[in-house]
């Protein structure tokens, strides 16, 4: 099943994932921000499945997730699906760069180790990393 095998490449020990490659840029908490660590996702759309519709417009479906392991206990997870449907022209500019997907948790200060995932949810394809923060 496709959800257990996502969960499984979001384990802290699971290797990274690069069906579905991506750059993330993380912002840490501020007034900006809300007081929430943001992950900015740019996922590469030539590893992405995209289905022309009915009308005319180019679909995608993807699933971000950000899971924030703290030192011990229980990961703080963020997780949402972003649909994509887009015209020709926007869907060539997309083509010449990213897609992009964002979440944000509320994090307390302290050392997290972050896994980021992202899963096409036509394909089934999957892209997993970690990396580490300091929330101050």
């Amino acid at each position: 099943m496709v959800t257990h095998q996502f969960s499984d490449a979001l384990s802290l020990t699971a290797p990274a994932a690069t069906a579905i490659t991506f750059q993330a840029a993380v912002t840490m908490p501020s007034e900006k921000t809300q007081n929430k660590l943001v992950v900015n996702f740019g996922l590469d759309p030539h590893t992405l499945y995209f289905q022309r519709g009915p009308d005319d417009l180019q679909h995608a479906s993807v699933s971000c997730v950000v899971w924030a392991y703290p030192a011990k206990g229980d990961p703080i997870r963020a997780e949402g699906q972003t649909n994509a449907a887009l015209k020709p022209d926007v869907f060539q500019q997309v083509m010449a760069s990213y897609l992009p997907c964002s979440r944000s948790l509320s994090l307390k200060p302290g050392p997290y180790t972050l896994r980021l995932g992202v899963l096409d949810n036509n394909s089934n394809l999957i892209g997993a990393t970690s990396t580490h923060v300091n929330v101050p």
